[in-house]
């Protein structure tokens, strides 16, 4: 099938004809394979109907005046031509002589395309013709499938046979020469990985590889690595137009076989079968014809000749035989294989059948999923195992399990199903379920109907069980670790909302001074942190309450036992970021990380890597804040539950963006993720806030922005300003307060902040302080703030911080006229800048120095000095890909990648893609 015979016949007929050539040309098909002489009725019809009386006589005279009959059908008559005892000798013999008078004048070329459906008549005619054209001006072409069509059999073997006849076997296209129809088909030449897809998709099949790359080009799919996805999810009609007919003129049996093909995708042919019902000489016949068809190949087992024919046949299923097909499949594949996971993926493409087998199947491979960690996996499979007849007893764990992997994946319907199951819970596992449930509605934002599933099991003198079916088994939970671990909850949860912080203390309080000291590490080490949170609300310094976290903290018990965003190692290492300890923050955080990986505690890991984002951004790592805040954004998309990893992570994002100057991606962030109007009403919203403020700065929206960050609805909350010392944006809106003409009330917050931050007894927000007021104080004043801002920084890991503060008292010495100091300044924070890849800040540095009048620097970067994504980027350019193309490839914005590149450009120093291959640093290094 698709193996370029016809497309052969016409290059020679376009050959032929130019040389002047008589052509004749005929097709066989499968319904006219019974018409007596009926491919030699194609030929020669067109050529009789054409020419005048004298040529026509010329051509039918002697011998050759017989075949007359075959064409002239305007007397009447009583048997059709050609088909008595003796009559097709003689026609044939006549049809001989019409060729060689034809030929007589100028040579004559005969075409015939799937010989092999050819009438037996006509088969004989050719026989007899290629033994006897050696003296004669007649070239015999055609095409045939092996062992295809009902006569072909038993009379192509003595065409071929012949002394005359070669025989060109057809193979599958090359690599190159699909590079080649694909650079004809697209304009221009494919990447590498663009030509295995095409060969892979079509087996290399010149029919196949047209009619997709037809339809590559209708859809604007590129010769592109990255438009190899789109390019496998096509599914060209013609194709599916040539399956369809193919399948019609084939045995029921055969397209039974290949249906049964096209659910399995390869099998031995015993499955293949039984799948459809056949015995086992009623497999080998369909094979055959399907082999003979060029659908199917068989060698160890069999195969579809290209993916694009199995998806066709797929698609020619019924619906309803298709699920049939794949229940017989599951069921089969079952009891010779074993293998759950195939399995159950033909499982999922039936409907619900009251099967309990069904049920049992699919509940266990989603109780593997979990247990592996794939939690995307085990929600499918548990809903439609739910959908089959589950014993009463244990719908409620099944519903438990089900609930506990949508919580994992974040999907929306966790808190309903966790609820159905916590209603019908036996007692040994209303604990797990119980927890899950408060999880999910907190990650949901109903923090109230969190806290009262907690407080009910806190109440609960049941809530003491065995672990739940789909953990590792170990010992049961006694009552004394499942109130600590729910008295943590409920610490974690009241202290995640507004209106319940409060009583965030007073549980912390009361509940530490009924610890014991056998109560688990984690549950303790939660407390004592939320202990440690309400010490810097009430201004104890923050090297005393950072010393006593790094010296309670446990590195062994950085997570607990149950999956929830708030751990003991994540909730640490964001007090040492509030005391602006971000050194020690990033390192409890990696091995936070590491221990959720090795417990398999999802969500613990989306929270760990949204809060580690922020605090590599504090450190001035934009690159790795970037990346991470985007690892953890894709875990919590749009439509799922966000939790505190969603706004952490977008937060980070905003930040990142803004720095690089990319304003419109922000925006574009924001809105996506929901945020632009409104968010909830929670401290962990902070950071958020104050990135949407940043935004909303850049914009213009002055009122807005100020509102974000100074007012708010964070100007009751005594923890506020624990939020700012972690990533202070206050100073942006004092600011812009002066920049408005409230210059008294802008130094007003300014001093306000910095006695703050001096209590506090952190450098960073000290220094931001100072950095701030400098900013909002004329004279010598001024300078003296920013210069001690840029002292106290001198050995802080912020760099990104140290960076503005050097831009910033750079620009001022400028505006009094001390240019040498202020060269220092700008040089020195331009560097730092571009090392923190805050192209923003970089450009201020430089525009500040054009200003003063000085010589703005110039560094040619070593290569190796290109950030992972600016090689990515820089790389795709170099091979061609325009802007646009990259920005979807990575899913970011053309301005993004505007920028990467003019980073490449000037650190290489190059002007344009031009230079880019010879300036790229070679492959791995």
């Amino acid at each position: 099938m698709g193996v370029g015979r016809t497309v052969l016949l016409g290059l020679v007929r376009k050959e032929a004809a130019d040389a002047g050539m008589r052509v004749l040309d005929a097709r066989g098909t499968a319904m006219e394979s019974d018409f007596c002489f009926g491919v030699v009725r194609q030929l020669f019809e067109p050529w009789y109907a054409s020419v005048d009386g004298p040529e026509r006589a010329r051509a039918l005279a002697g011998p050759a005046g017989y075949a007359c009959s075959l064409f002239d059908f305007a007397g009447p008559r009583t048997a059709e031509p050609g088909t008595g005892p003796d009559a097709q000798p003689r026609t044939i013999r006549a049809l001989h002589w019409l060729s060689v008078q034809l030929a007589a004048d100028r040579p004559l070329v005969l075409l015939v395309d799937d010989l092999h459906w050819s009438d037996e008549q006509s088969l004989r005619f050719f026989s007899y013709l290629t033994n006897r054209m050696d003296q004669h001006r007649i070239l015999l072409v055609a095409s045939a499938r092996a062992g295809h069509g009902p006569h072909a059999p038993a009379l192509l073997p003595t065409l071929s046979a012949s002394p005359l006849t070669t025989t060109v076997v057809l193979n599958p296209l090359g690599t190159d020469q699909v590079r080649t129809m694909a650079t004809n088909a697209l304009g221009e030449a494919p990447d590498d990985d663009f030509v295995a897809a095409c060969l892979h998709l079509t087996g290399g099949l010149p029919l196949l590889l047209r009619e997709l790359l037809t339809e590559a080009e209708a859809q604007g799919i590129r010769p592109r690595a990255a438009d190899v996805p789109a390019l496998r999810a096509l599914e060209p009609p013609g194709v599916s137009r040539l399956v369809g007919a193919e399948l019609a003129t084939l045995p029921h049996t055969a397209v039974r076989l290949a249906h049964a093909m096209s659910v399995l995708t390869e099998a031995v042919r015993a499955d293949a079968g039984a799948v459809c019902g056949l015995d086992t000489a009623g497999t080998d016949a369909a094979v055959e014809a399907l082999e003979s068809a060029g659908i199917l190949v068989s060698r160890t087992s069999l195969a579809f000749t290209a993916p694009l024919i199995r998806a066709a046949v797929y698609r020619h299923m019924p619906d309803s035989d298709r699920r049939r097909a794949h229940g017989s499949a599951a069921r089969i594949l079952a009891e010779r294989t074993g293998d759950l996971g195939t399995v159950v993926e033909h499982l999922l493409h039936t409907r619900p059948a009251a099967d309990p087998w069904v049920a049992t199947a699919l509940w266990g491979a989603g109780r593997d999923a979990f247990r592996a960690g794939d939690v995307h996996g085990a929600v499918p499979l548990l809903r439609r195992a739910l959908a089959e007849p589950v014993p009463q007893e244990s719908r409620g764990l099944l519903l438990a399990e089900l609930g506990a992997a949508e919580l994992r994946a974040r999907e929306t319907p966790a808190p309903a199903t966790l609820a159905r199951a916590l209603a019908v819970a036996p007692p040994e596992h209303r604990f797990r379920v119980g927890l899950d449930a408060a999880n999910a509605l907190a990650l949901s934002g109903r923090h109230a109907h969190a806290l009262s599933v907690l407080d009910a099991l806190r109440k609960d003198g049941r809530a003491a069980g065995t672990p739940r079916a789909w953990d590792a088994p170990g010992t049961a939970v006694n009552a004394e670790e499942a109130q600590a671990v729910v008295d943590a909850a409920l610490v974690t949860v009241t202290g995640a909302a507004s209106w319940t912080r409060p009583l965030s203390h007073v549980y912390a309080a009361e509940f530490s001074r009924a610890a014991s000291d056998s109560r688990p590490g984690a549950s303790r080490q939660i407390l004592r942190v939320q202990l440690a949170l309400d010490e810097l609300a009430q201004g104890v310094p923050a090297n005393r309450v950072a010393e006593r976290i790094l010296r309670d903290t446990d590195p062994l018990a950085l997570v607990g036992d149950h999956d929830s965003e708030a751990q003991p190692g994540t909730l640490a290492a964001w007090v040492l970021a509030l005391c602006d300890r971000l050194v020690e923050a990033d390192d409890l955080l990696v091995d936070t990380a590491r221990q959720a990986r090795g417990n398999t505690l999802i969500l613990a890991g989306h929270a760990t890597t949204a809060l580690r984002s922020l605090v590599l951004y504090g450190r001035g790592e934009l690159e790795q804040a970037e990346r991470s805040a985007e690892a953890a954004l894709e875990a919590t998309g749009p439509g799922l539950l966000g939790g505190a990893t969603r706004p952490l992570a977008l937060a980070t994002l905003l930040h990142c963006l803004l720095d690089r100057g990319d304003a419109d991606a922000a925006e574009d962030a924001l809105t996506t993720f929901g945020y632009a109007s409104s968010v909830q009403d929670t401290p962990v919203f902070d950071a958020l806030l104050d990135a949407r403020g940043r935004l909303h700065l850049a914009r213009g929206r002055s009122w807005e922005g100020l509102y974000d960050l100074l007012d708010g609805r964070r100007g009751t909350r005594e923890n506020s300003r624990l939020g700012r010392a972690a990533l202070p944006c206050w100073p942006l809106g004092a600011l812009e307060l002066a920049r408005l003409g409230r210059s008294e009330t802008a130094r007003n917050l300014a001093e306000r902040e910095v006695e703050r931050a001096e209590a506090f007894g952190a450098d960073r927000p000290t220094a931001v302080a100072l950095r701030t007021l400098g900013l909002l104080e004329e004279g010598d004043t001024g300078l003296a703030h920013l210069f001690r801002a840029a002292e106290l920084l001198e050995d802080s890991p912020a760099r990104l911080e140290r960076a503005i503060t050097h831009v910033e008292l750079g620009a001022a010495l400028c505006r009094t006229g001390q240019r040498a100091a202020a060269r220092r300044h700008l040089s020195l924070g331009r560097e730092l800048a571009e090392e923190c890849g805050a192209l923003q800040l970089s450009r201020r540095a430089e525009a500040e120095s054009r200003a003063a009048g000085l010589q703005a620097r110039t560094t040619r970067r070593s290569k190796g000095d290109l950030t992972p994504s600016e090689i990515r980027v820089a790389r795709m350019a170099a091979d061609g890909m325009r802007n646009q193309e990259i920005a979807q490839h990575f899913f970011i914005t053309v301005k993004t990648v505007e920028w990467h590149l003019t980073q490449v450009y000037r650190k290489l120093g190059i002007t344009s893609r031009a230079g880019l291959s010879a300036a790229l640093p070679p492959t791995g290094t």
